[in-house]
């Protein structure tokens, strides 16, 4: 749906910058003059946005955390490397698996 959107915003994008007139209520045209330009830029911007707006983008992830079972430090899975424990060098599990099986 973001996507189609996104299209018909560019197309709109389009017939405004290069007509200069916009269709209104009830079909009625509107001049809008110098305002062509920049209200084209506007639909331009959010239609590019509409299209490549994806769901899991870095606002909406959530961090993965890992824990070690012997030492009990919790690690960000970004610091790790291999998700081995620095400390104790084991393997450490997910944070939400190991509070669940305790």
């Amino acid at each position: 749906m973001n996507i189609v959107t996104g299209i018909l915003s560019i197309v709109l994008a389009y017939i405004i910058f290069d007509t200069g007139i916009y269709f209104g209520y009830y079909g009625y045209p509107i001049d809008l003059g110098i305002f062509r330009i920049p209200l084209s830029i506007m639909f331009l911007i959010f239609g590019l946005y509409m299209i490549f707006k994806r769901k899991n983008n870095l606002f909406n992830k959530k961090e993965k955390y890992l824990i070690c079972p012997k030492c009990k430090e919790s690690f960000s899975i970004l610091d790790l490397k291999d998700s081995i424990c620095p400390t104790c060098n084991i393997i450490t599990i997910d944070i939400d698996e190991y509070y669940k099986n305790k």
